[in-house]
């Protein structure tokens, strides 16, 4: 090789490398395009930054219809699962971020009004998915937190304490502990009635069916009736999981 093609040799070296980082800016920028461009992700982070409070998620619900229903949509459309998961997640915790602490009837009825119907919205996206699971963990959480609310509100009217958290007499709470009595029957009835179904069976492993049956009877401080045809179902899977595991014992 003589001197005159090693030195074009060298200059054609040199020139790609100082071009490499270029195109890797190059196909980087490409992919932030993309990204940013997304209508579908642009909306949905410009709806939670404007709903980045459960109030002001209440305030938007008041001027738009069926906003609530209209969200769950937008986030169920949303094609990655892992992408949609974060925006449900997003919404279950602007659910729960809701508080019952107010010490005036009124306010802490707006609250209570506010946790049923976000965790409502929260509950009715996982079920438009049909994540069962979800839409069931929703319904045990809000439970819970609802029994703590009924207790507190009885223990006051049973003059056992709470004047710091109930302002007033009685009187003035009176139409607050029958919405919270009112509120929490519904979910007992919610419970009670659609848990027992096939459905629920068929979404859910036997592990899990099996938590949040024993967790509402424990809560509901009754039994949680199911249809017998679920109960076969997980008969016939018990009778599988033994069969596996002779299987794998005689190997």
């Amino acid at each position: 090789m003589n001197t005159m093609t090693f030195a074009v040799s060298l200059f054609v070296l040199a020139n790609v490398f100082i071009a490499l980082p270029g195109c890797h800016k190059e196909s980087a920028r490409v992919d932030d395009a993309k990204q940013e461009i997304d209508p579908q992700i642009k909306e949905l982070d410009e709806t939670f930054k404007s709903i980045g409070t459960w109030q002001a998620y209440r305030d938007v619900c008041r001027k738009i219809r069926f906003f609530g229903g209209a969200l769950d949509r937008k986030i169920n459309d949303v094609k990655d699962p892992a992408t949609r998961m974060k925006y449900f997640t997003r919404l279950c915790d602007l659910a729960f971020s809701v508080p019952l602490d107010a010490t005036d009837p009124a306010t802490r009825s707006y609250q209570l009004t506010s946790f049923f119907v976000m965790t409502d919205d929260a509950k009715g996206c996982a079920q438009g998915y049909d994540d069962v699971d979800s839409e069931w963990s929703i319904c045990l959480r809000r439970l819970k937190i609802l029994k703590v609310e009924l207790q507190k509100v009885e223990a006051f009217f049973e003059g056992k304490g709470n004047r710091d958290t109930f302002k007033g007499n009685r009187d003035d709470w009176k139409d607050y502990r029958e919405k919270v009595n009112g509120v929490y029957g519904r979910y007992d009835r919610q419970v009670s009635t659609y848990f027992r179904d096939s459905r629920t069976a068929d979404g859910l492993t036997y592990e899990r069916w099996h938590y949040f049956h024993s967790q509402f009877e424990e809560i509901l401080g009754h039994k949680v009736e199911v249809w017998p045809c679920v109960l076969e179902k997980w008969e016939k899977e018990r009778k599988r999981r033994a069969a596996l595991g002779n299987v794998e014992e005689m190997k």
